[in-house]
């Protein structure tokens, strides 16, 4: 991976984890069978972000039973993008007073938003929503998040 994109991963990781961001990596699971290299085999773990030190992830479960820990390389968090805002959202959107138009599919823009405390409460919307506002989908550093992932 190359740097920046570590780094952007990072900064919307660090951002992203007080809004409940759900995320997935590859960790080593004891399958309880000799695979001749140990009993563990790599599987997909998705949960819940539940700490940061860089360049460490941990992951949890919802149970908080199971958690995983992987470099920040191998995590990829679910995000939406801009487009699948359902209708009431959208409403939402507009009586908040954010703007936000689509320039190509990794660059947005956003406008209407005059105060700086009028910015951080629609940049706060925008991560509550788990929106893609950096084309991290784009770029493979994260995952369309499917329908209903996410209970808003």
């Amino acid at each position: 991976m190359k740097t920046e994109d570590r780094e952007l991963l990072y900064r919307e990781l660090c951002a992203r984890k007080p809004f409940g961001v759900i995320a997935s990596t590859i960790k080593d699971v004891d399958t309880n069978v000799d695979l001749g290299h140990g009993n563990y085999k790599q599987a997909k773990f998705t949960g819940r972000i539940s700490c940061i030190s860089y360049p460490t992830v941990s992951i949890s479960d919802e149970t908080l039973e199971e958690s995983g820990d992987s470099p920040i390389d191998n995590v990829r968090p679910y995000l939406r993008s801009i487009s699948s805002l359902t209708a009431e959202e959208e409403k939402e959107r507009r009586e908040l007073g954010i703007w936000i138009k689509l320039i190509s599919k990794d660059k947005v823009v956003f406008k209407g938003i005059e105060l700086e405390a009028d910015f951080m409460k629609a940049l706060n919307w925008i991560y509550q929503h788990h929106l893609d506002i950096n084309g991290l989908i784009e770029k493979g550093l994260a995952y369309e998040a499917p329908d209903g992932m996410y209970q808003l």
